[in-house]
């Protein structure tokens, strides 16, 4: 029973680190399930998450949820960053800094105009 036993032990291992068989992917599960091919190594694995994607246990791929979403934010960030949307966050805050400072000024010169008010005498 020991043999048995040390040898399920190390067969167990073995078929994690595999992944998925190969020709799985081209069935309809792993297609609805997975974007692109199994990562079937630890670095690839480790790449795909530090990208930011989720790894599905089961096929060992990219989740096909986790490629949409991390599609998505790469593709906001980009509309973010163009020449374009920098320099309309730049002018915006111009825009918002002269207002401030037009206000700072109006209050400061509202602040001279009127006069303190009267103080009473003290006896």
């Amino acid at each position: 029973m020991s043999k048995r036993r040390s040898i399920a032990v190390l067969i167990v291992p073995l078929a994690l680190l595999a992944g998925c068989p190969k020709g799985v992917e081209e069935s309809a599960a792993y297609k609805a399930a997975c974007q692109g091919p199994p990562l079937r190594s630890v670095e690839r694995r480790n790449q795909a998450m530090e990208d930011g994607y989720a790894i599905n246990r089961q096929y060992d791929c990219i989740d096909k949820a986790s490629f949409v979403d991390v599609a998505e934010q790469k593709a906001k960030w980009e509309a973010a960053n163009t020449p374009e949307a920098i320099a309309q966050r730049k002018a915006d805050r111009e825009k918002l800094i002269a207002e401030d400072q037009a206000r700072r000024a109006a209050d400061a010169e509202k602040k001279e105009a009127t006069p303190p008010p009267p103080r009473l005498p003290t006896r």
